[in-house]
């Protein structure tokens, strides 16, 4: 499938009228001052600039739908702070010239924290930090490039953050086949933060799971949904961020380069896949595919376009290395989708 070049009025009118665009993201920067283990972003000294991040905040915003999410993301997105302030203060007034609802979320590793960035997570609506749970946990896979771990800076910032702004933070706590092990205790020890949500990730590409770490895992959640079951005052934080019971569009993402092309999915971007173009060079296989829940194949996400466009399984499937391996992560996923559905519903 090539790519189309199009007249960038006419691929607006279309947007317009028939793409429903939901949430963008915008990868600032590449750069990150931590070496996890399990990361996925290579790791390079590429910046976003302003007219870049603006550009597609115009292209996103004029999309139809009335719900609208941007996420500034990395790398470490912090460490191109001017440029995240600078497209705060952009949106806020695209905000006051559209009856559109425009929320704003951050993802960032919580270890970098001084009163300037505070006055910038202020104009935010939802901060997201990565933490994994208690020290043993957490410093076995998010560490500095100097291998000390992260758990003491990220705790002391963590508190100071909760004191400023108790309703928006949100904590990932990714779960890998090294920290299985200590997954009831990371729960218990989050449940006592007084979060607003944590979310629960599995880290990307983890081929290392076999049948003692699945079983591990999934012990682990029976454990905590009896936990829970007797404590339902700390259910509230594994809830899902949008709640909805409605199937959601693989394709109603848009995630934005540093250099400004334009993906369904930043997973893609890493792996290195094709993008779906840039602004004046897009795909209108993407533009012109529109979701419907009345459509069996969106409810099953089965379109041509979706299995054509996202290559979510295929950078699954490579970093896991392995058939085993890839096999054995999408069992730890139906593990962890069951605990998800078994504490909504109870």
């Amino acid at each position: 499938m090539g790519l189309y070049i199009l007249d960038f009025n006419f691929i607006l009118m279309e947007i317009i009228t028939n793409k429903n665009l939901t949430s963008l993201s915008l990868l600032v920067t590449l750069k990150c001052n931590l070496s996890c283990d399990y990361c996925y972003v290579f790791q390079k000294d590429i910046f976003m600039d302003f007219e870049t991040g603006k550009n597609a905040i115009d292209f996103f915003l004029v999309s139809a739908g009335e719900e609208k999410r941007i996420t500034f993301l990395g790398g470490e997105p912090l460490l191109n702070l001017p440029l995240v302030e600078k497209l705060l203060d952009y949106i806020e007034i695209k905000k006051r010239c559209s009856n559109k609802k425009i929320i704003t979320l951050i993802n960032t590793n919580g270890t970098i924290l001084n009163k300037k960035i505070i006055d910038v997570l202020s104009k935010i609506d939802i901060i997201v930090i990565s933490f994994d749970g208690i020290k043993s946990s957490n410093d076995l896979n998010r560490r500095f490039y100097s291998g000390n771990g992260t758990f003491d800076i990220i705790s002391k910032n963590l508190n100071i953050l909760l004191k400023k702004f108790p309703d928006k933070i949100i904590l990932n706590k990714v779960i890998s086949s090294s920290n299985v092990k200590y997954l009831y205790d990371d729960f218990i020890f989050l449940s006592g933060l007084k979060l607003f949500r944590v979310s629960i990730l599995l880290a990307a590409g983890d081929h290392y799971w076999d049948k003692n770490k699945l079983r591990l895992l999934e012990s682990s959640f029976n454990n905590l949904s009896k936990y829970f079951n007797k404590n339902p005052s700390y259910k509230h934080i594994i809830r899902p961020l949008e709640e909805s019971s409605s199937p959601v569009c693989i394709l109603s993402h848009l995630s934005c380069s540093p250099e400004g092309n334009f993906y369904p999915c930043e997973f893609l971007y890493f792996l290195g896949g094709e993008s779906i173009g840039s602004l004046q060079n897009i795909k209108k296989e993407f533009i012109r595919c529109t979701f419907s829940e009345q459509n069996p194949l969106c409810k099953s996400h089965k379109c041509l376009n979706c299995a054509d466009i996202c290559k979510r399984k295929d950078f699954k499937r490579k970093s896991a290395g392995n058939a085993e391996g890839y096999s054995n992560l999408l069992k730890a996923e139906h593990i962890l989708i069951k605990f998800k559905d078994t504490i909504s519903k109870n």
